[in-house]
């Protein structure tokens, strides 16, 4: 059985979106690099993270959290940690990890 022509074009636009990303990422990088700035490479806050995930399709903090929730990061690999002493979850990202999982998780969405 064929696949419908939507799920190709579906599957495409995802594959595109996908060396989009990875050419943006590269891009960012090489800026950086110019330009003299570091970005974090350890453990990060949710809102710094976000900021070092840009290149990755992570819109802010907010953004990186429902991506978190939807199982893109798992605590088991080292991508996130919590460092919350009290019943409420602090996270922390990984960001070299989190760049490797975020590729890995919209990757499975594109099929």
């Amino acid at each position: 059985m064929t696949p419908a022509p939507n799920e190709n074009l579906h599957q495409m636009v995802a594959q595109i979106f996908l060396e989009v990303t990875a050419l943006r990422s590269e891009v960012q990088q090489l800026r950086s690099e110019i330009a003299g700035q570091t970005q974090p490479e350890g453990w990060a806050p949710p809102t710094e993270a976000a900021a070092a995930l840009k290149t990755e399709a992570v819109k802010n903090a907010r953004h990186l959290q429902k991506i978190r929730l939807d199982g893109a990061f798992s605590e088991k690999h080292g991508e996130i940690r919590n460092v919350s002493p009290g019943d409420r979850p602090t996270w922390e990202y990984h960001i070299p990890k989190c760049k490797i999982a975020l590729r890995r998780h919209f990757k499975r969405i594109a099929g």
